[in-house]
């Protein structure tokens, strides 16, 4: 029922498919993406989730790479209560109920959070906006990782 009034929402938004929103309606063009969004992670759909990341993470990120580490926590209900959009770019709150999926925690009753999602607009679609990726120091270069005080097997913290 959701995913029908999003689309309904997104054809009220849009004019056509892979124009831009009208003016008046990209928070609803939006909000109907962000619904499909939560709709698909709820379900555990990995590979339709990795298609609301933006092009450029798909460039660097193949979709087993994406795959793997995800899938901790079920979402058991999520609802989005703002929306707003400014200059090509968005922010999502949204509500959400989730449990861990390890054994030992899966038991424990739900746990409700609100989280705030960056978006943005790119040739005719809004994407999840991601930070830039940085890796692990374990797989920096040696010159990146930060220097270790003799014998203490501590990182020293950066002034």
């Amino acid at each position: 029922m959701a995913l029908v009034a999003a689309a309904a929402l997104l054809g009220q938004a849009c004019a056509a498919p892979g124009l831009a929103p009208s003016a008046e309606a990209p928070e609803i063009a939006l909000k109907a993406r962000a619904i499909r969004y939560w709709e698909v992670r709820q379900a555990g759909d990995l590979v339709a989730q990795y298609t609301f990341e933006e092009p450029r993470i798909r460039e660097r990120m193949s979709l087993s790479s994406f795959v793997r580490g995800r899938g901790a926590t079920i979402i058991v209900a999520q609802e989005i209560r703002e929306v707003r959009v400014q200059e090509g770019e968005g922010v999502v709150k949204v509500h959400l109920r989730y449990r861990p999926t390890h054994p030992k925690l899966a038991k424990l009753p739900p746990t409700e959070m609100d989280l705030e999602q960056s978006w943005i607009w790119i040739e005719g679609e809004w994407y999840l906006k991601n930070r830039p990726f940085a890796p692990p120091a374990s797989r920096r270069p040696a010159a990146e990782q930060p220097a270790l005080p003799e014998g203490t097997g501590q990182v020293t913290p950066s002034p």
